[in-house]
């Protein structure tokens, strides 16, 4: 399902990255119903709640499924990553966003 969301997503025509790439992912997290308030409170957040996301699964358990998920699909293989930035973050819409960026193949030493 989510290699099927990830190519929808893509231009037509689209084909696989070749050369190294940056990513950033970016995980939002929808709030367990614990969080919110009830009776005259009900859908705001209590002070109590945490403000991050500190539960499973881990961070790095969400970048590996969307490696391996893009992998053929954005980029030939993952072993292309040579960078990652990862958020995780509650929101009140849940989603999953992905920015990659390409990078020059020249010597940047």
């Amino acid at each position: 399902m989510i290699k099927y969301l990830i190519k929808e997503q893509l231009p037509a025509g689209f084909e696989p990255i070749k050369n190294p790439v940056f990513l950033h992912l970016w995980f939002g997290l929808g709030r367990p119903v614990n969080h919110f308030g009830t009776g005259k409170n009900s859908g705001k957040i209590k002070d109590s709640s945490p403000a991050f996301p500190a539960v499973m699964p881990d961070i790095d358990n969400y970048e590996k499924f969307i490696l391996d998920c893009m992998n053929g699909i954005v980029f030939v293989d993952d072993r292309q990553v040579v960078s990652i930035r990862s958020d995780k973050r509650y929101t009140l819409n849940p989603r999953t966003e992905v920015n990659i960026t390409e990078l020059n193949l020249k010597n940047s030493e």
